[in-house]
């Protein structure tokens, strides 16, 4: 949905068209590459389309997030130029959608707004795994650029990357032990492949946060931390991924005879790690944003949870799990909080301060995560609330 114009109107000159037509538009291996552009208003995308096709591109559209999905399950695009907020889906659901289960696909996805563009809706966009994020009216150069950029950055470096009996393919956003293909999201592959890459070498936290995550906050080592835990679960052996106490991470390819002495006991606990994390089950999203708290909870349902979404609290189903804003627990008296600490809540905020953490080590919470949060990661913590209560 936009509230203004896609792209002035602008008389193009012989010698700007033909500028226009000599740009290189190749994605992987040199082909032309192929963009999807996605915005339910047709004149908008029609505007934006017939600008790529003259650089080269070739130019699918479709009207809606659920279009979009299907289009990209079906045949990918080399890119994909995503409208923030749509009828049936807003942009981070689509980038959830894209990047769920087996069916997830790996292409840079730059999110295409006119009204949401503050930085908070930039930060969320691209936490849930977009390129970039340009606005409606950007001159039509710097777009193209954006776009040309973006498929470079696709091409570019070792797409392969081969260890032992691990192989990294990034052209197709799967990484495989063997024959078998491991059930892996976005970043955790990055990670992977970052790690493989640099076989014996230490990778600090600081350097996974810049080049994984695409950011210097400390406040994400939570995130880092759980790639590792999710890259050694679906790697279910031990020894490819070392952790460095207080540095960071090594990958390092396990010798045979270790792995046949220990990989029939790790499979094993392994084994009941992974039934543990399938546990589904009731959860309330407590957010005074209640357009962020529904945009959560209809990521949850997807992943199968029973979840609800509300701006206040209110009385917990039995065995539903609390996921709160920090700041709504300022204002509650005596005994709506004695409630709260109860529950053990999953709190969330956008503060990392001391007094925060003593606020939420108060409410004797059981995980403390900081916006912005991958819908992953917040379904691992909900996972082990559920898993302690039993």
């Amino acid at each position: 949905m936009s509230v203004c114009s896609a792209w002035p109107h602008q008389r193009f000159s012989s010698s700007s068209r033909n500028a226009e037509l000599l740009i290189i538009a190749s994605g992987d291996g040199g082909v032309t590459a192929k963009l999807l552009v996605v915005d339910d208003e047709p004149r908008t995308a029609e505007l934006t389309a017939e600008l790529l096709r003259r650089a080269g591109y070739v130019v699918e559209v479709a009207a809606s997030g659920t279009e979009a999905v299907a289009r990209a399950r079906s045949s990918a695009p080399d890119l994909m130029l995503l409208d923030y907020e749509m009828p049936d889906m807003q942009a981070p659901e689509v980038l959830d959608e894209l990047r769920s289960g087996a069916d997830r696909v790996g292409f840079p996805v730059i999110i295409f707004t006119g009204a949401r563009h503050s930085p908070g809706d930039q930060v969320l966009g691209i936490e849930r795994g977009a390129t970039d994020y340009i606005v409606k009216g950007t001159d039509r150069q710097v777009l193209l650029a954006r776009v040309r950029g973006a498929l470079r950055e696709r091409a570019s470096g070792d797409r392969v990357v081969v260890k032992g009996r691990l192989r990294v393919d990034m052209a197709k956003g799967q990484a495989f032990l063997e024959s078998k293909a491991l059930k892996l999201e976005r970043r955790p592959l990055l990670m992977l492949q970052l790690l493989a890459s640099r076989e014996g070498e230490v990778v600090t936290r600081a350097e996974l946060l810049e080049r994984v995550w695409g950011s210097t906050f400390k406040g994400f080592d939570h995130s880092v931390e759980q790639a590792a835990y999710e890259l050694r679960r679906a790697l279910k052996e031990p020894g490819w991924i070392e952790t460095v106490r207080g540095i960071g991470y090594r990958f390092v390819t396990p010798p045979t005879k270790r792995l046949l002495d220990d990989v029939r006991e790790a499979l094993t606990h392994l084994s009941a790690a992974e039934d543990a994390s399938h546990v589904r089950g009731a959860v309330l999203v407590v957010d005074d944003d209640v357009r962020l708290a529904e945009i959560t909870a209809r990521g949850l349902r997807r992943l199968g949870f029973d979840a609800d979404a509300s701006s206040s609290l209110r009385g917990l189903r039995d065995r539903e799990v609390l996921v709160v804003d920090l700041s709504l627990l300022e204002a509650l008296d005596a005994a709506a909080h004695q409630d709260v600490r109860a529950s053990r809540p999953i709190v969330v905020t956008g503060a990392t301060d001391q007094q925060s953490r003593a606020l939420a080590a108060g409410l004797d919470a059981s995980d403390y995560l900081v916006k912005p949060i991958e819908l992953e990661e917040l379904a691992a913590a909900i996972n082990r609330r559920m898993s302690a209560a039993k």
